[in-house]
This record gives C-alpha cells, sequence and structure tokens, in this order.
C-alpha cells in the first residue's frame, strides 16, 4: 500500500528547502509556516512540489484543495526528520 506522504530536501549550499508531497485529485496544494505561504506545483500522477528560499526546515503544514473547495490542513510527519 502506498501512503501519501511529504518529503524535504536540502539543496547542497543549503539555501534551499524542497518540499514535495502525494495529494491525489488535489486542486491546489500550499506549504503553510508563520504567516508565509507557497504554493506547491503540480508535478504528476498528484505529486506536487515546491522549493523554499531558506536553509532550514520550517515548522510548517500542507493546505491542500480538493473538487469542495475547503481548505484541509494537515501536518507532515516527515518534517521532523
Amino acid at each position: 500500500i502506498f501512503t501519501p506522504s511529504t518529503t524535504w530536501a536540502r539543496s547542497a549550499a543549503g539555501a534551499t528547502v524542497t518540499i514535495r508531497t502525494l495529494k491525489p485529485l488535489a486542486r491546489t496544494v500550499t506549504v503553510v509556516y508563520g504567516q508565509e505561504r507557497h504554493e506547491l506545483t503540480h508535478e504528476a500522477h498528484g505529486v506536487w512540489a515546491g522549493a523554499l528560499a531558506r536553509a532550514d526546515v520550517p515548522d510548517y503544514r500542507i493546505e491542500v484543495r480538493y473538487d469542495d473547495g475547503h481548505p484541509h490542513v494537515v501536518d507532515d510527519a516527515y518534517r521532523y526528520l
């Protein structure tokens, strides 16, 4: 069974954090931390990704909107790695 998850990776320079998440059927996916909001880009087959111009992984949440139009905010267990 494949479970939707989120992963992050730091760039070699340490100035970018990349976040990827699997959210099939999502219309939009946004990374939210503090007052910041960063829309992710749909890559393919429900995989969404984006890069944050930061050296560290922030305390973020993932906001997902499906056809119902309501925001569904979820924590990301992988952010703690």
